[in-house]
């Protein structure tokens, strides 16, 4: 009997689970799909609204009327990673690309996290050529003592020369 009640336990924990998870794809989405609307639109005010609080200032600064003459991405479908939801999309507008918006729960909202976004879809690449290279630059005696001032808990005895 108590098996049957451990597996019965399992079993109602997963479905909801898995509820869970249905209705954060389900929000996820909506909170997408009227993010998207707004940026075809060029509505900067509910694009704001529905921007994480390190995003908002990006806001003011992106291409609308670029945005508005595209066609809308595709979504691909939703997952939770580490406590963030990732809608995962392909752009037409660039030969069906994938890549991955970043979504957070702030203030009991879920919100479009832009700063994380361009961190998950940055594309390095690596330019033969010139390697950078160190150049050590001398550093001017107040700024040293500036920086002791403001963190002395990160300066090292200098050893006594006997």
């Amino acid at each position: 009997m108590q098996a049957r009640i451990g597996t019965m336990s399992l079993c109602l924990a997963l479905a909801t689970l898995g509820a869970c998870g249905a209705s954060h794809a389900r929000d996820a989405e909506a909170v997408f799909a009227e993010f998207q609307a707004a940026l075809l639109r060029g509505d900067a005010m509910a694009v704001r609204r529905l921007l994480a609080r390190n995003s908002v200032e990006v806001a003011d600064h992106l291409p609308y009327e670029r945005i508005r003459t595209q066609a809308p991405v595709q979504v691909l479908g939703v997952r939770l990673n580490d406590g963030e939801i990732h809608v995962h999309v392909a752009d037409p507008n660039q030969g069906g690309r994938r890549t991955r918006f970043v979504l957070v729960r702030e203030d009991g909202a879920l919100r479009v996290d832009l700063v994380a976004t361009t961190a998950y879809n940055v594309d390095e690449r690596h330019v033969p050529g010139a390697q950078p290279r160190f150049v050590p630059v001398p550093v001017d005696p107040r700024e040293v003592e500036r920086a002791v001032r403001a963190r002395p808990e990160l300066v090292r005895p200098t050893p006594s020369r006997t």
